[in-house]
């Protein structure tokens, strides 16, 4: 969570529309992600219909999101 983002933030993203994202539902990493170093902040979606994917979405750009996925989905034994 970042602290230095006000408490509801409002995004519109080209798939999932206008959102209104909580700061308690923010992740925030320091250095950014590799490749992405300037984008710091980040909000997972889930939605039914892009499902069993789950949305790693950036706040600062939220036309760039990164897809999730459950290992267990791939392989029930995977152990990290």
């Amino acid at each position: 969570m970042n602290e230095n983002l006000q408490q509801d933030v409002k995004i519109i993203t080209p798939h999932f529309g206008e959102l209104i994202i909580q700061n308690d539902q923010i992740f925030y990493f320091e250095n950014g992600m590799l490749g992405f170093e300037d984008l710091h902040n980040f909000v997972v979606i889930s939605e039914e219909e892009t499902a069993p994917f789950k949305w790693l979405i950036s706040i600062e750009k939220p036309e760039i999101g990164f897809p999730l996925l459950s290992p267990w989905l791939i392989d029930i034994n995977y152990s990290p």
